[in-house]
């Protein structure tokens, strides 16, 4: 039975992490969750939402499942197929969004930090614990806190092994939406949804924007604005979006590149 498994609800994809009681994550449910991606890249998905069952997101990898006599040659392996799954998902043309309660640790934490969101409920706790057992991040942790957090503050995480609260998170950059426990799952499937019924080709071209201010700078995004936004004149959503201003009425997205009619 799959421990990664992904419900489509119209054009939302939820994937959910279940492998109780901890959700530690193992190398087979990094492939499933792999496949999970192919099945979103080739469906007409508009948003993302991961989750997971439980009291926790995931108190991170079977440490004894996944290295105990691994040899550097077969880690090598694991990580040449693994990394890019997580740049796959960071990179996905629509919004993603990770809720996460209780303990979200090591692989789990490393997981989540690819989504463009990270709400939390009040009771979650984070950490990167690979110290502890002599490693580094491995699914890419530590520049993804740096990217979020600035370098000192990723250093701190990952060199502390400290288990950090979620306000502390919220405060890095890191979380972005805390709320009461009861509350979360049906808050993040309620704005997923939304983020699925909107304008899906601007949402890409705003994520490829930040992405590349993130990474180069906000003048290597402006170089991008003509490319990625000129486009989005001929799509279904802008073209609705500006007859809906100029008459008043309701817009009505449907993530269609090319105007189909009015």
């Amino acid at each position: 039975m799959a421990s990664v498994t992904l419900e489509i609800q119209d054009a939302l994809a939820v994937v959910t992490i279940s492998n109780s009681p901890l959700n530690l994550f193992t190398w087979e449910m990094l492939d499933q969750l792999s496949d999970i991606i192919d099945e979103v890249t080739a469906a007409p998905i508009r948003a993302l939402l991961l989750k997971a069952n439980g009291q926790h997101f995931s108190a991170g990898a079977d440490v004894p499942a996944m290295f105990e006599r691994l040899s550097t040659h077969a880690a090598e392996a694991h990580l040449v197929r693994h990394i890019p799954l997580m740049a796959r998902l960071q990179e996905l043309p629509i919004p993603t969004i990770a809720a996460v309660r209780g303990l979200c640790l090591t692989a789990g934490l490393e997981i989540v930090l690819r989504c463009d969101l990270l709400w939390a409920s009040e009771t979650a706790q984070f950490a990167q614990l690979e110290a502890m057992i002599g490693a580094t991040t491995l699914l890419g942790g530590a520049q993804i806190l740096c990217e979020r957090a600035g370098p000192a503050r990723a250093m701190e995480i990952c060199y502390s092994t400290s288990i950090y609260g979620v306000v502390d998170f919220e405060k890095w950059g890191i979380v972005t939406k805390i709320l009461p426990d009861a509350e979360l799952d049906g808050d993040a499937v309620k704005f997923a949804k939304q983020l699925s019924k909107g304008p899906t080709r601007a949402f890409q071209a705003t994520k490829r924007l930040i992405r590349a201010a993130a990474q180069d700078g906000a003048c290597a995004a402006d170089r991008l604005v003509g490319t990625v936004g000129a486009p989005l004149l001929e799509t279904h959503d802008m073209r609705a979006g500006v007859k809906a201003v100029a008459e008043h009425g309701a817009r009505n997205f449907k993530g269609k590149f090319t105007f189909q009619g009015s």
